[in-house]
């Protein structure tokens, strides 16, 4: 009989390290080994796709001792205290199905899935289910949650997905999805008030959108997809600026010092002033990684993090992405 309460079955006494199954060998897997193993889990068992021979070589590189050959099997298999799939969202819905079920933590990739139809009728069912919406756990969101508090805020969110423009759909559910989270995140559920496509020789290659709080805070989406630019974020709440560009560093302006012209520069010139600065940690692992494998260990001893995204909140972010993505299609058509 398994402990599903704590994750833990009664072959992995409580005073060892939770055993982690892994699902997915491809370039995201390889972050989250590492992670998880800093966090305090035991890596016991990967599984690729089928037919792959790639999880053998992952095994062996990363010192794991089973692979199994189905993916579906390990999903559903008994000696695991926690699962992690790094599988694509194609596949994705379906082993959470059979690891879902088991009661056990699980910790998904996102999007998790490409529409929002395929979580909504399991999102209440699995609540021991994590998504790794990993940017949550970034210093710099932290600092952006608690600049966020004096609100309501004016935020412009930039998404310049390096995507073809016939990929609208891809573009929004699998990349733009996770700025969509992390608004989401720091002002909570967001009202979807307008939507501007912007076509050029007769493609999609980008959008605008306007989005609304409950406590009134206004965002402005700009999807530039194909701009040489980084992913940003701008708040702006009582004379302050909050500017997380990329998300990886982040600056506090307060105030504006206005440079009068001299001789060597003819023009006027107004500089913010840099009141604080946060950055994320550069070290041997992806940022936010260890500390999502962190909440997943605590969801084995019964603990929950307030941070850690849940598939409520992937559903949430899904939903909005399609309602973006829905929208421009119909402005575009008028």
């Amino acid at each position: 009989m398994r402990a599903v309460q704590f994750g833990l079955s009664r072959a992995a006494p409580i005073d060892m390290k939770p055993r982690l199954a892994l699902i997915g060998c491809g370039r995201i897997a390889r972050w989250h080994v590492p992670a998880c193993r800093e966090a305090g889990f035991e890596v016991t068992a990967v599984a690729g796709r089928r037919r792959s021979g790639r999880a053998g070589a992952f095994a062996a590189e990363f010192g794991i001792p089973a692979v199994a050959s189905d993916p579906m099997a390990l999903a559903g298999a008994d000696d695991w205290d926690a699962l992690l799939i790094a599988a694509p969202p194609s596949v994705a819905p379906e082993l959470l199905r059979i690891a879902g079920a088991s009661g056990r933590p699980v910790l998904v990739e996102k999007p998790v899935a490409l529409s929002s139809g395929m979580l909504r009728p399991v999102v209440d069912r699995w609540p021991n289910v994590l998504v790794g919406y990993n940017r949550r756990f970034y210093a710099t969101v932290r600092a952006a949650r608690e600049f966020t508090a004096a609100g309501p805020c004016l935020v412009r969110l930039e998404l310049p997905e390096p995507a073809a423009p016939a990929a609208t759909e891809d573009i929004l559910l699998t990349g733009s999805v996770h700025g969509f989270d992390l608004v989401r995140h720091l002002l909570g559920p967001l009202r979807l008030e307008s939507v501007t496509p912007y076509r050029r020789a007769g493609a999609q290659q980008g959008a605008t959108a306007t989005l609304v709080s409950a406590r009134g805070d206004v965002i402005q989406y700009h999807g530039c997809w194909g701009a040489p630019a980084v992913f940003s974020l701008t708040i702006d709440c009582a004379g302050r600026r909050f500017s997380l560009q990329p998300f990886e560093r982040a600056t506090v302006y307060e105030g504006l010092d206005v440079l009068q012209p001299t001789g060597e520069v003819a023009v006027r010139q107004y500089v913010p002033r840099v009141a604080s600065e946060v950055r994320v940690d550069r070290g041997a692992f992806k940022p936010g990684f260890v500390e999502q494998a962190r909440a997943l260990l605590d969801r084995c001893h019964g603990r929950t993090s307030p941070i850690a995204a849940t598939l409520s909140d992937a559903l949430a972010a899904l939903e909005l992405a399609e309602a973006v993505g829905q929208g421009a299609r119909e402005a575009a058509r008028t």
